[in-house]
This record gives C-alpha cells, sequence and structure tokens, in this order.
C-alpha cells in the first residue's frame, strides 16, 4: 500500500481499542476521529489482519501519508519493555503501510483526554499536537 497524502495520522495503540486524529500538513487543525476495536485475541504491540486493514482505511479516508504513534516512555523518558515493544512495532508497521511513522512520547496523553466524548481519539489528538509542537520547536533551534 502506497501512503495517500501529506496529511497526518495520529494512532493511540492500546490492547482493545486504537484512537486515532488527524492533521493538516502544518497542523493547524488537528481533529479527534474516532477509534476502531481490536479483536479480542490482539496482542497489545502485535499487528494483525483487522488492525492493517482498519489503518489503511483511515490513512485513504483522510489522505494521510504519515503516522504518528503514540510511543510509551517512562516517566522519566528512558526506555522501558513497552517502548521497545512500540519501536519494533513501529517498523513492523511503517513496512506495511509503506508511509512513514513517528514516535511522540504519549506520557499523559490519555490523562489529558478524560472527559472527552472519545478518550481514545482525544489521547490521539494530543499525540498529534505534541508532535507538531515538537517539530516546531526542534526547527526554531536549527534557525
Amino acid at each position: 500500500m502506497a501512503a495517500y497524502g501529506d496529511f497526518f495520522i495520529a494512532l493511540d495503540w492500546g490492547l482493545k481499542k486504537v484512537g486515532y486524529a488527524s492533521a493538516d500538513p502544518m497542523g493547524m487543525i488537528v481533529t479527534p476521529r474516532g477509534h476502531f476495536k481490536r479483536s479480542k485475541t490482539s496482542i497489545k504491540w502485535t499487528l494483525n489482519t483487522e488492525d492493517l486493514k482498519s489503518i489503511e482505511q483511515i490513512l485513504e479516508k483522510h489522505e494521510a501519508g504519515h503516522i504518528v504513534l503514540g510511543f510509551p516512555l517512562l516517566k522519566d523518558g528512558q526506555l522501558g519493555p513497552e517502548a521497545v515493544l512500540c519501536q519494533e512495532f513501529a517498523k513492523t508497521l511503517e513496512t506495511q503501510v509503506a508511509c512513514p511513522i513517528h514516535l511522540v512520547n504519549e506520557h499523559l496523553s490519555t490523562w489529558s483526554s478524560r472527559g472527552e466524548q472519545d478518550d481514545d481519539a482525544g489521547a490521539a489528538s494530543v499525540i498529534l499536537r505534541d508532535f507538531f509542537s515538537q517539530r516546531e520547536r526542534t526547527k526554531n533551534n536549527n534557525e
């Protein structure tokens, strides 16, 4: 599968559900979009056929060519076992969907989205906003 466009999709990956949000190429408008349920036999950092199909449909629908994935670093910013599994998962996903995967620390994304109608999609929105904020800070530091 090839990437569909210049837009971004963020994924808040979970064992039971995956929240997702979209953004324009500049990150000016970040929109929580929803979530998809994973099969009852899913393993957290494993991509199954149903997951891949859902992601491909989301990429196509939202004309996205980039995926921003919540990266579960430890509170001190170090890599823990979950982060190592996430890195391996990101490599697999990138190969399957043929678009770049960007990892962003998801620390507090779920907490920040509490009270929203769909907290999984809200968490994905937080991840996406953090991605664009980090990108802007990096850009400004390089100028």
